[in-house]
């Protein structure tokens, strides 16, 4: 059967449609070439989504990195190749200012209420099955959750989530590196190994997240995450998509919005 012949657009809104779309391809393009960038290096990439717009989130896998990438001096992490980044950027509004950001960190076991939409399964399911706070970093060491006071600049703290699905649980170290009335800056490493059943994949130390949150102007915040993951076994076969929802749901989350908001963010 012959193929129909192509037409290029003639008015204009074809025009801008069209315009608009190879921008946006030229945009992700760039955006996978260079790498991400931290706010704390120059105008970050990928760019803040405005308020009331999905999140900014962008995954690169070994391959698509751009050779001899290393972290950002400003990131502190140490050099060294990574199997999977991620990187996501977006603008929420928090009425009740830094405190309040501050308050859904410290609530370690209000992560059971956060939901994430799962591509493989098509639906909304909570992200998490169990969280709590940690006095030491051993699981069964569980406590009420963190008070705002604890979250000091310095301070590293332990917490315990158990996953979705077929992940077991982890401990991540939680290191605050600034707090102030117009800048949260902190950290999570998984302290101990993450894997499936009694595999471990991913060793204690090579899942690092970190997180800048700064206020813009009024009530109105930018937040952007990087994730490094250094190395990880064949098991963990994570899709894109399951790495941006996941790394949506927690920006919600941490924004205040509700966390199974259609549309997805990554159907």
């Amino acid at each position: 059967m012959a193929m129909p012949a192509f037409r290029p657009p003639t008015t204009l809104l074809q025009v801008l449609l069209v315009a608009v779309l190879l921008f946006a391809a030229s945009a992700t393009a760039n955006e996978l070439s260079a790498g991400p960038v931290p706010p704390c290096v120059s105008a970050p990439s990928p760019d803040y989504a405005d308020v009331g717009q999905p999140l900014n989130v962008v995954v690169w896998e070994k391959d698509d990195l751009p050779n001899g990438w290393q972290p950002p001096t400003c990131s502190q992490w140490t050099n060294g190749p990574a199997k999977i980044l991620l990187a996501a950027a977006g603008r929420f509004r928090a009425t009740g200012g830094a405190e309040e950001i501050i308050r859904r960190l410290a609530a370690i076991s209000s992560l059971t209420g956060v939901k994430y939409w799962s591509d493989s399964r098509a639906g909304w399911f909570p992200l998490f099955e169990d969280a709590a706070a940690l006095s030491v970093p051993d699981k069964a060491a569980r406590r009420t959750d963190f008070s705002t006071d604890e979250l000091q600049p310095g301070k590293s703290l332990y917490f315990w989530q158990d996953e979705d699905h077929v992940m077991k649980g982890v401990i991540f170290q939680l290191t605050i590196r600034a707090r102030g009335n117009d800048r949260l800056e902190f950290e999570t490493v998984n302290a101990s190994g993450m894997g499936v059943a009694f595999i471990d994949v991913v060793d204690p130390g090579n899942l690092q997240q970190l997180y800048v949150i700064e206020r813009e102007a009024g009530d109105v915040w930018r937040y952007y995450s990087i994730a490094r993951l250094r190395d990880a076994g064949p098991l963990l076969g994570a899709s894109k998509a399951s790495f941006k929802n996941r790394a949506a749901a927690y920006f919600r989350h941490i924004a205040g919005i509700p966390t199974d908001r259609d549309p997805p963010p990554s159907p």
